[in-house]
Formats: C-alpha cells, structure tokens, sequence
C-alpha cells in the first residue's frame, strides 16, 4: 500500500511540475505579446499622425485641383466669349475658332490631378497600414486572452494536484515539502 502511495506521490508530483512548466512557457508567452502589443500600438499612433498630415496634404491637394479646374474652365468660358468668326484667336491666331486652351493651364491641371492622385493614394496605403495593424492587435488581444485562460486553468489543476498531493501525504501521517517529495520519488526509482 505504500508503494502505491509513493507512486501516487511521485506521479503527482511530476504532474505539478509539469504544470509549473506550462505555466511559466504561458507567462513568457504573454509577456512577449504584451510586448509586441505595445509596440503595436505605438506604430498605430504613428500612423494615425502621419493619416492626419495625409489627409491634410490630400486635402490641399484636391483644393490646388479644383483652382485650376476652376482657372481653366473661366479662361475657356472668358475666351470663347471674346472670339469672332473670322477673327484670329489671341491664344493660337486661328481664325476658325475649335478652342484650344493655353498649355500652361493644361500643364497645371494635369499635374495638380497628379499631385491629388498621388497624395490620395498614400493616405490609401496610411489606411490599409492602420487596418492591418489593428487586426493584428486584435489577434495579439485574443491570443493573450486564451493564454491567461490558460494560465487560469494551469493553476487551477495545480491546486487540484497539490490537494490530492497533500491527501497522499495525510496517508502517510507526513508534512510535504519539495525534499521530502523528492526523496519519495527516489524511493519508487
């Protein structure tokens, strides 16, 4: 019967330990996606800032655009009413007049549409960078989630195990502590 006893002790007692590993590969685990979060999360302010500017940047942009929209289309508007059939053009000299407007307007438009296009498409990137890194604080939230309930449970068995332990040891009229374990454990070897 002390034989069982002591087997009993000896697989509880690798049992505990066993936990005691779990917990501490857990513990570590948390800690490194702690640390990642926060580092996270402080890419995510950076780029929030940097969305703000963009926005801002993209929002000058559309306004140049809209200008020169707005220049070319009065300079057109302003020339087609000053022309006369037969007379020449002062932008080009024609005298049949198929309206052409200055290149240099033309030049402007197309590079503030440009400007926009470029600028809209980085706060693009900015956005897509934040979603991604959202997701990703989110994974790193669940998975430090599922480890304290883990952790939870590891220390919920090891109290069970202790408890069944310390019953063991009641059998034995003894106090546990770790060498008398040990030395316990020795004995069944």
């Amino acid at each position: 019967k002390r034989r069982d006893i002591l087997n009993d002790i000896k697989r509880l007692y690798d049992d505990i330990k066993s936990q005691k590993e779990l917990l501490q590969t857990e513990t570590k685990d948390i800690e490194e996606h702690k640390a990642k979060l926060i580092t996270l999360k402080n890419s995510l302010n950076v780029l929030q800032q940097e969305k703000e500017k963009k926005t801002i940047s993209v929002n000058t942009s559309k306004e140049r655009l809209q200008r020169h929209e707005t220049t070319v289309d009065e300079f057109v508007a302003r020339l087609r009413a000053s022309l006369s059939e037969g007379e020449p053009c002062p932008v080009c000299g024609s005298t049949s007049h198929n309206i052409k407007t200055e290149a240099f307007l033309i030049e402007q438009l197309q590079k503030s549409k440009t400007e926009f296009e470029i600028e809209e498409n980085a706060l693009n990137l900015i956005k897509d960078d934040i979603n991604k890194t959202s997701v990703e604080i989110n994974n790193i939230n669940m998975l430090i989630i599922k480890g304290t309930e883990k952790i939870n449970s590891y220390n919920k068995k090891e109290k069970e195990l202790t408890l069944k332990l310390n019953a063991l040891f009641d059998k034995l009229n003894e106090k546990p502590n770790e060498e008398r374990i040990i030395s316990l454990c020795e004995e069944t070897n």
